[in-house]
């Protein structure tokens, strides 16, 4: 019983460690797709950028993430200024990412 104790004290927190990391990676490659899409968007309409997520179109090759991987009210949101554009997403453990079209995803909200 007591080794069984040890292996499940070392055990737990590791696998939270993975799970965690899962919801993570998650919400980086959501973040990936909806720049892809919203470029796609942009490519399609005249340099047009989406103020909305929402508004994309099922051909740019968006759907909307889950939102069990997300904190409350935090799925990807987007800022356009002028003609660029920052997405940004808080994940269910409270990690703040970020895409830009200048970039991959990132740690930390949009500079």
């Amino acid at each position: 019983v007591i080794i069984i104790g040890i292996l499940a004290a070392i055990a737990i927190p590791i696998y939270i460690g993975v799970q965690n990391n899962a919801k993570d990676s998650a919400v980086k490659s959501d973040l990936a797709n909806a720049k892809t899409a919203v470029v796609a968007h942009a490519t399609s309409n005249n340099g047009t950028i989406v103020t909305a997520l929402t508004s994309l179109d099922p051909a740019d090759g968006y759907t909307a993430p889950t939102a069990s991987n997300y904190a409350t009210s935090g799925i990807p949101a987007i800022t356009v200024t002028g003609s660029s554009f920052c997405i940004v997403a808080t994940s269910v453990t409270s990690s703040v990412f970020h895409v830009s079209d200048t970039g991959g995803v990132a740690t930390g909200a949009c500079p």
